[in-house]
């Protein structure tokens, strides 16, 4: 097992913490170890500090002394943990990092019990939310934070996330007149912060972002060692999440938009053309947009075309046959998808599915603010980029696909999340269910 000591922070001229770093099971567990020293002084190859043994000047003998007490200390605790998961593993016991975290705290700062808050030495500025998210921002940009799932760099839609979820923190802040810092999260700010979306009138879901982000903000500084608030643990410290008024089309409507003839307007028919590619693959926009030659090859088993990629939110690999539509969209760019903007997608199909004759009132219901709220739309109005994708989704399940199959290409990882993805009516499970062998009958005469 590999364990890793790092430093908080790397480009300081003042001391830092270090912190301790392993892996089980696929997930991380990180400990701040209480002690401190300059960057200049450790070694990054080494993970070790840099002893050069001058032993002359007394100064530099003190210095020499406490360099090799950090080493000591830090080859210890690495001991301790190897042999605590070495005593779990062979006595079938359950890995408990807390009695961990404490038997090595006996180590190294002994002196502070197991809930004190904020651990010695770390980085004065990222006890703060705002400071902490701050440098977490920037280290997942230049790629030093990975996803912990699969190590690999994070999207720039996932950094995009945690940088409104920034801005927003800096506005909660300025309208509190409070400097948040870790130990100050608990249930009544969870509960002022849900007041306070409600008050500007956001929606549920956008509320309940908020809230998971600043559990995931908790949660790495708590593995970071920055802190040791659990309140990200508590179950009452909630996301909040509503059912959202999500459509899929109809496989007449999808053909609708097939057949609309935006030859002489090529924008609109690039834009629709990627709408139509989610439509017969399931898959993201993110990856919709991104198919080239290389992910296309021929299966000569079927002798038809198949997609082949790995997708960029779970890096799964998917193979999703080519239906004739599909090859007719992607020959037409010569199997180069266009280069387009997901806003202006989402902008523009709205007006393209009107013209293509979608239409017909979708009943509307709404948390905006803490109320619900009941309207009507059409349903050209409710299409967005990931209509597509729950549209395929959908189409695949109502043509008897079986839903394990369809998981392999949508990524679901359990078919309860996955049937509550898909959009069917009373009367779409009907006709579906007319063919089926118990619907069918025996075929006996009357009695």
């Amino acid at each position: 097992m590999k364990i890793t000591a790092l430093l908080i922070r790397e480009e300081v001229s003042k001391k830092t913490g270090i912190k301790l770093q392993f892996y089980k099971n696929r997930n991380r567990y990180t400990w701040g170890t209480g002690l401190s020293i300059l960057p200049s002084d450790w070694n990054f190859k080494t993970q070790r500090p840099k002893i050069k043994k001058k032993k002359s000047n007394p100064n530099e003998r003190q210095k020499e002394l406490e360099l090799m007490d950090i080493t000591n200390k830090l080859d210890i605790c690495t001991v301790a943990i190897k042999n605590y998961i070495t005593k779990t593993e062979v006595n079938n016991e359950h890995f408990d990092f807390n009695l961990l975290k404490t038997e090595l705290n006996d180590i190294t700062k002994p002196e502070l019990s197991q809930l004190a808050n904020p651990i010695e030495n770390t980085d004065e500025k990222l006890i703060f939310i705002k400071d902490y998210t701050k440098e977490f921002i920037e280290r997942m940009e230049s790629g030093d934070r990975r996803n912990p799932q699969n190590e690999n760099i994070y999207s720039f839609g996932t950094i995009k996330n945690y940088r409104q979820f920034l801005s927003f923190w800096k506005t909660f802040e300025k309208s509190k007149r409070e400097r948040y810092r870790f130990k100050d999260i608990d249930l009544n700010l969870h509960n002022n912060l849900i007041s306070y979306c409600n008050r500007k009138n956001y929606k549920t879901n956008y509320t309940g972002r908020i809230i998971k982000q600043l559990k995931s903000i908790i949660k790495n500084a708590y593995r970071d060692g920055i802190h040791n608030n659990e309140i990200f643990k508590d179950e009452r410290f909630k996301v909040l999440k509503a059912e959202t008024d999500s459509i899929a089309l109809s496989e007449k409507e999808v053909q609708l938009l097939y057949e609309l003839d935006l030859s002489n307007e090529k924008r609109l028919e690039r834009l629709r053309d990627v709408f139509l590619v989610e439509c017969y693959t399931a898959l993201r926009f993110s990856d919709a947009s991104k198919i080239t030659p290389e992910h296309v090859a021929h299966n000569e088993d079927t002798n038809r075309n198949e997609i082949h990629m790995f997708t960029k939110k779970t890096s799964e690999k998917v193979i999703i046959p080519i239906r004739p539509e599909l090859e007719h969209i992607l020959s037409k760019y010569e199997y180069h998808i266009p280069k387009v903007f997901e806003q202006d997608l989402n902008s523009e199909i709205k007006i393209i599915a009107k013209r293509a004759g979608i239409h017909g009132n979708i009943n509307t219901k709404e948390t905006i603010g803490g109320k619900v709220v009941y309207g009507n739309k059409q349903k050209h109005e409710l299409i967005t980029t990931h209509t597509g994708r729950r549209t395929a989704a959908t189409l695949m399940y109502l043509a008897g696909i079986n839903p394990i199959d369809i998981m392999k290409i949508t990524g679901h990882t359990t078919e309860k999340n996955f049937m509550k993805y898909i959009k069917t009516d009373k009367q779409q499970t009907s006709n579906k269910l007319s063919s089926n062998k118990f619907f069918m009958g025996n075929n006996l005469k009357a009695i």
